[in-house]
């Protein structure tokens, strides 16, 4: 994978991070303050692009960040979809052979 590439996907998922926000340090102690983050990598494949997808609001219209003009094919953004409800996906696209890495940020912050 290309420099520029792995640079994408850091800032994206430093982007994510930034989007779950601080959180507070005030809970009692065991508990948990946020639920885990989902995302969908999606490198290579034909156009040869790195996309990530989050879940959003609407089930059936997941968020897509990518470099201007960078495509998923509609396997890989069918299959995200899928993953966000059940958890499984294939790691390779079957139609554009693109890669896709599910990620958890786990954002819960406990004391044991």
């Amino acid at each position: 994978m290309s420099t520029k590439r792995l640079s994408f996907i850091a800032a994206t998922v430093f982007a994510m991070l930034s989007v779950v926000g601080c959180q507070s340090s005030t809970a009692p102690a065991g508990t948990a303050m946020a639920s885990p983050q989902k995302a969908i990598v999606i490198s290579g494949g034909n156009a040869g692009n790195a996309v990530v997808i989050l879940p959003s609001s609407d089930p059936n219209n997941p968020v897509m960040l990518s470099t201007a003009g960078a495509e998923v094919c509609s396997q890989c953004k069918e299959d995200a979809i899928k993953y966000f409800q059940t958890g499984m996906i294939e790691t390779k696209c079957p139609k554009c052979g693109a890669i896709r890495t599910p990620v958890t940020i786990n954002t819960s912050i406990g004391h044991q």
